[in-house]
């Protein structure tokens, strides 16, 4: 099985080398998103010999994806990974989605920062929790980390599945769909990286939770192909206090 990693990356010049150069060990492929960066991020991915696709003007972190997905289901790879080209997510972990992945048991793998949750900066925390509840009651299974884009997809997972958002809601939006037609998750611990020197997240806490959240009421409506878990109303206070 051939694993492609995919780096939706902007303006991270000064981090992108590292985040190649630490994953190249683990995978098959890599394809950076340059999403109309200002800076020199797409001449160094490009400098270290990576795919890259540039997208002018900016086109959201959901429009990458769905780029990155549909080159790496052509180029016949069976998994993707997704990881933030900031430094966010430490590319030491990629072995460890590989062997969660290899069970056999869930065809999207989530890393989770959760168990550090003291080190994530509360503007970002608070969301999380209460995307953590809106998600985990879409999709009826416990995603402890409703905003982390350190993630493993089964590529035929993803095959034929109608994607429309464009930027961070994507990821939302992706989980509910895969959860409504069957495809079972699971999460492992990863570090919560925040430090003074890595780039400001592009993350809008208040913006996109609102249009994280609408995209959950919108979910109601969605055809679902299994039926839906019972007892999932609670299931993220039983899961994370229980």
């Amino acid at each position: 099985m051939k694993v492609g990693l995919l780096i939706p990356a902007y303006n991270v010049e000064d981090q992108i080398g590292a985040v190649i150069q630490g994953a190249r060990p683990w995978v098959d492929g890599i394809l950076v998103l340059d999403d109309g960066s200002s800076d020199h991020t797409r001449e160094k991915a490009l400098g270290l010999g990576t795919e890259v696709i540039s997208n002018k003007p900016n086109r959201g972190k959901g429009y990458a994806l769905k780029q990155g997905f549909a080159y790496f289901r052509f180029h016949g790879f069976g998994a993707i990974l997704t990881i933030d080209g900031d430094g966010q997510h430490d590319p030491r972990y990629i072995p460890h989605f590989l062997e969660a992945y290899k069970k056999g048991k869930a065809q999207v793998i989530i890393g989770s920062r959760m168990e550090e949750g003291s080190k994530i900066p509360k503007a970002r925390y608070v969301p999380n929790l209460i995307g953590t509840y809106c998600l985990s009651w879409a999709t009826g299974q416990y995603v402890p980390d409703s905003q982390s884009g350190y993630r493993l997809y089964e590529t035929k997972a993803l095959e034929g599945l109608s994607l429309k958002d464009n930027r961070f809601a994507l990821e939302t939006e992706v989980l509910i769909k895969l959860a409504k037609r069957g495809c079972v998750f699971s999460s492992i611990p990863v570090p919560a990286i925040y430090n003074e020197v890595r780039q400001a997240s592009n993350f809008r806490p208040v913006k996109d939770i609102y249009q994280i959240s609408m995209m959950v009421l919108r979910s109601i409506f969605w055809k679902r192909e299994t039926p839906r878990p019972k007892g999932t109303f609670l299931l993220p206070f039983r899961r994370r206090f229980g």
